[in-house]
């Protein structure tokens, strides 16, 4: 399928692919938690998109995202940096 679209084509599927992500993760933990603040949603989006990321540009795109060392080391940095957010503000709050 990837072969067959433009470069802009791709861009805007795989940017829309991770507004539905965020979206649906958003979903996923509203059953949760119903009522979350502006801050602890913005948290959940950007957990969302940090981590689902790499795997939707390489669905769309057929290469990896994360390509060097140096671009693999700055993802799992922001990877337990969101995630230490997410556990903090959201999982443990009351």
């Amino acid at each position: 399928m990837h072969e067959q679209l433009s470069e802009r084509a791709k861009g805007h599927f795989y940017m829309f692919s991770i507004l539905l992500a965020a979206l649906l993760v958003r979903v996923v933990v509203g059953l949760h938690k119903p009522v979350l603040s502006f801050e602890q949603t913005v948290i959940t989006g950007l957990t969302a998109v940090v981590f689902l990321s790499p795997f939707l540009y390489r669905t769309f795109h057929g290469e990896e995202l994360l390509s060097t060392m140096r671009k693999k080391v700055c993802h799992s940095v922001a990877m337990v940096l969101s995630g230490g957010l997410f556990f903090y503000y959201i999982a443990l709050s009351a």
